[in-house]
């Protein structure tokens, strides 16, 4: 992963109907994981992943299905039913539909990583919330596919983030990459649990309470 973590989506640009793992993998500044969890579910068959884009603010598909979270701080984990928003990259034709609904603007071509590619801005639409919310973005595309390379959001309270997509070979070792590693030794809690959450452990001893 990146020093920051990383996400690993497979199938890349699922089919509806299609079963999909999606895993999001948190790092801290010290290099100790802070969020681990993986999405699975099934594409619902009249929602293409291609028509949303990633990490937007209004940009995210409504799914249900199976919630795996690895809280490392406590030493818990738990998994449970229910419904959650993701967003998914764009592929090639929605690249191309982009640019040609003016959503996206063609800045040129330039080199990124030794390939050829084209950079795109990103008309990211006013947002009069309170922040953060996403102020400017661009996206880099491989100029032969079309396919995502990078993508660069700057967020309204001067946040900024860089965003690398690589394109694996589903081996079973990169297959693998898509499910926490749960350690030996770690409790199992039930979803909705709230030592899921959250970084301190209990520190009272035995004053605690039983848990229920």
């Amino acid at each position: 992963p990146a020093p920051t973590g990383g996400t690993w989506l497979s199938p890349a640009y699922p089919r509806p109907g299609q079963e999909v793992h999606f895993r999001i993998l948190g790092l801290g500044s010290d290099g100790k994981v802070y969020k681990d969890g993986e999405y699975s579910f099934t594409l619902p068959e009249n929602e293409p992943s291609s028509s949303y884009i990633a990490d937007f603010d209004q940009g995210g598909l409504q799914l249900s299905g199976t919630n795996l979270v690895v809280n490392h701080f406590r030493h818990v984990w738990g998994v449970w039913h229910g419904q959650f928003v993701l967003g998914f990259p764009l592929d090639a034709a929605g690249v191309r539909a982009e640019v040609a609904n003016g959503q996206f603007t063609v800045v040129g071509r330039t080199e990124l990583h030794g390939q050829q590619a084209i950079e795109l801005q990103i008309n990211v639409p006013p947002n009069h919330e309170a922040p953060p919310h996403t102020t400017a973005a661009r996206l880099w595309v491989n100029a032969a596919t079309y396919l995502p390379m990078q993508q660069y959001v700057r967020e309204s309270n001067g946040a900024q983030y860089v965003q690398q997509f690589t394109f694996l070979a589903p081996t079973p070792g990169n297959l693998a990459k898509l499910r926490p590693v749960i350690p030996a030794g770690y409790t199992q809690v039930s979803g909705n649990s709230a030592d899921l959450f959250g970084q301190k452990p209990r520190t009272c001893g035995s004053t605690c309470p039983p848990k229920s």
